[in-house]
């Protein structure tokens, strides 16, 4: 009857889970929670617990995972976790079981752990805990192992609701909970500040206030220099911060800000106007404004005689009369200062300044082979620098592969060893990955970039006069990213820095054209403008 059946066999459906009876194959999976545990017996009990059930059982092991402090409960950050189970899935491998010590080990996740229970049997991987075993060859026996992994869970949500009701508590009483930021650290149980970091990020938040149109990437450059290193992220999340003025902000107060108990490195005032946010009115009878279209050059401008950033207010009333329309003003922070100048005026002799500088149309084919020639430049370089980087990079692989197989095969050093060797090669192979990444940022269109830079250098005065608050802000920190001075005893402004462009743009305006402006100028009259580090083509 078989034999009559076999020409039907390729109209089957469904697929077959493929068991060896004879593969015993096995990993083991260790976890505790915290590196507190990891430095005490839990992890080694749990090691030798499964190691002992592996030899009762007849099981062969052929990789350990685990031995690090990870949630139980966040999937995601389980990195060790998600490596284990990607090293059981892969068919190469032949793993039949996992062995852990026991389900809350395994997991808390709940229903996301029988679900991954479940894609794992499907594939003919079953999982065994030392100190529970269970049957699960029969409805009963699975039903129970599920049960085991709600259980946990609920454990689990139980212990975390404690612990979230213990820290809002503190928090609310302005006790700072988990890692100190930095600027601060723990000393017998009381954040204080540390006399290294916290004066460096006084003058983050300085530097901030003093050059408001400086980035966040040029204020961690600084700070790298004087001895403090910082991701993007964590640069970008200080300067917002409340903590260092005194206040605390967690997402376990739900929005709420509260007063804190630690020390604050600087004043609510200066975090408030490092973030351009000032009193409404005053006795005076005229008003600041956050983002008054009519006041685009406030703190972007500074007084020539104290260098104080101007502040910008509206006035209302004029000898007691209500004005129809109030009038922009802008004015010198310094007590005792007397520069005080209407928009309009400033703002005339901004453009003037802009048109200065403004790419002139019978240039244009000269500065975009200037630009092209700067971008080649740049893109050599990038090669060079990513093709050293990038062997570097293969160098640490390989310490890395013979690291592992030192500890795995060779058994040389013991796992405290490989654990911090492996560390510190993986953390320098993420700064190499991160420069790598850096040499790549750039335009994947450079051409339209050119195109797009010259058409803004060619209409900067326009595009100010005509833009928007949004738009005349930009077109400021395009044209002069430090700002500009105002001299108010001869009405003129200043400018310390402008951008690469606009000065190469200037530099030609002010020499004889060539005759033919499509030929590039030799290199004696090439004045170094184009760094080491390339040009940087305008942005929007």
């Amino acid at each position: 009857m078989k034999k009559d059946l076999r020409a039907f066999q390729r109209f089957g459906v469904g697929k077959k889970i493929e068991t060896d009876s004879n593969n015993n194959r096995a990993i083991l999976y260790t976890r505790v929670s915290t590196t507190h545990q990891e430095d005490n017996t839990s992890l080694e009990h749990q090691y030798r617990t499964c190691l002992r059930f592996a030899d009762r059982e007849g099981l062969e092991v052929v990789a350990e995972f685990g031995g690090k402090g990870e949630s139980a409960k966040e999937g995601s950050a389980r990195k060790e976790y998600e490596r284990m189970v990607k090293f059981a899935q892969k068919k190469s491998n032949r793993i039949r079981y996992i062995v852990f010590y026991d389900y809350s080990r395994f997991s808390r996740e709940g229903g996301k752990a029988i679900v991954t229970k479940d894609r794992l049997r499907q594939m003919g991987i079953f999982i065994k805990s030392a100190t529970m075993p269970i049957d699960t060859s029969n409805p009963f026996g699975s039903a129970m192992e599920d049960i085991q992994f709600l259980y946990a869970k609920m454990e689990n949500d139980v212990r975390r609701k404690r612990c979230v009701d213990g820290t809002v508590n503190k928090l609310r009483e302005g006790k700072w909970c988990g890692t100190a930021p930095v600027g601060y650290k723990w000393d017998n149980g009381e954040m204080v500040q540390d006399p290294k970091t916290a004066p460096l990020v006084r003058k983050a938040f300085e530097w901030k206030l003093t050059d408001p149109m400086i980035t966040a990437e040029e204020i961690r450059r600084r700070l790298r220099r004087k001895g403090l290193s910082l991701t993007k992220e964590r640069m970008s999340r200080l300067l917002r911060n409340p903590i260092y003025c005194g206040l605390i902000a967690n997402k376990l107060l739900e929005g709420e800000v509260v007063q804190g108990n630690h020390k604050p490195i600087i004043s609510k005032k200066l975090f408030l106007a490092v973030h351009g946010i000032v009193e409404s009115r005053n006795a005076s009878g005229w008003q600041h404004a956050q983002e008054t279209e009519e006041l685009p050059l406030k703190v972007f401008t500074k007084c020539e005689c104290c260098g104080k950033p101007l502040t910008g207010y509206l006035v209302k009333k004029k000898g007691g009369v209500e004005r129809p329309r109030p009038i922009p003003y802008y004015k010198c922070r310094k007590k005792g200062c007397k520069v005080n100048v209407s928009a309009n005026k400033l703002g005339e002799i901004f453009v003037s300044e802009l048109r200065r500088y403004q790419l002139k149309p019978e240039l244009r084919p000269l500065i975009r082979k200037e630009l092209m020639h700067a971008l080649s430049i740049r893109r050599e370089e990038q090669t060079s620098e990513q093709t050293r980087l990038k062997a570097q990079l293969r160098e640490l692989d390989k310490k890395l592969r013979r690291l592992k197989e030192r500890y795995v095969l060779d058994e040389e050093i013991t796992r405290a060893d490989y654990e911090e060797f492996s560390r510190s090669l993986k953390k320098k192979q993420a700064d190499l990955q991160e420069e790598i990444a850096q040499c790549k940022n750039g335009s994947s269109n450079p051409e339209k970039a050119i195109e797009h830079s010259l058409q803004i250098a060619s209409n900067l005065a326009a595009m100010w006069e005509n833009g928007d608050f949004r738009t005349r802000q930009k077109v400021q920190s395009i044209a002069f990213p430090q700002g500009i001075f105002f001299d108010k005893e001869n009405g003129t402004v200043r400018t310390p820095r402008v951008n690469a462009l606009l000065r190469l743009s200037s530099h030609y305006a002010h020499i004889s054209p060539p005759k033919n402006t499509k030929t590039a100028p030799s290199n004696r009259e090439r004045f170094g403008w184009v760094g080491p580090t390339g040009l940087e083509p305008v942005t929007t």
